[in-house]
């Protein structure tokens, strides 16, 4: 017994009857074993983007933290060539927004030299600036009373250290 096969298209024609000594090759699917290949291929779709989503946004993060970092130590380069040292905390905003607090001795602070170095913190920002990227830098004078360790509470709780000020541990070994 042979079933007559019909194809329909759109709405505006006529479904197109196979004559009967055309048969499939295959069986075809039912319309459930269709409806489940759907939901766990959206489903299998979904994960993946959200996978996708995410590790490119863990990129750009870690991209984004180093040239945050960067921008404080070539920023920082500015203080150390007039012989100051800032403390300089990191506060991260979200993956594409860094802030970074400069804290300089208040005789530093209250110098001729405080103007060009919120014009140079201006330059750095807009020169690193793009749809992905954005950094503010602020300027603290280190005054009496004033804890670095309250900046804590003002979402500044990254410090920076630099590489070269880093104790290096040697193993020592018992004898």
């Amino acid at each position: 017994m042979h079933q007559q096969l019909h194809y329909t298209y759109s709405s505006r024609q006529s479904a197109i009857i196979v004559p009967e000594n055309w048969e499939r090759s295959d069986r075809g699917f039912s319309s459930d074993e269709v409806i489940s290949a759907y939901e766990i291929g959206k489903e299998t779709g979904k994960n993946v983007q959200q996978h996708l989503s995410q590790k490119l946004i863990y990129e750009q993060f870690t991209s984004n933290l180093a040239l945050a970092t960067k921008i404080a130590e070539e920023y920082s380069t500015f203080f150390t060539d007039l012989r100051t040292v800032p403390h300089i905390r990191l506060r991260i905003n979200s993956f594409s927004s860094f802030d970074l607090a400069f804290v300089l001795d208040e005789g530093f602070y209250n110098s001729s030299y405080l103007e060009a170095a919120y014009d140079a913190a201006y330059d750095v920002r807009q020169s690193h600036a793009s749809d992905v990227f954005s950094v503010y830098i602020y300027l603290f004078p280190k005054t009496k009373g004033f804890e670095i360790s309250e900046m804590e509470a003002d979402g500044f709780n990254i410090f920076y250290e630099p590489k070269t000020k880093k104790p290096t541990h040697s193993s020592c070994s018992a004898q």
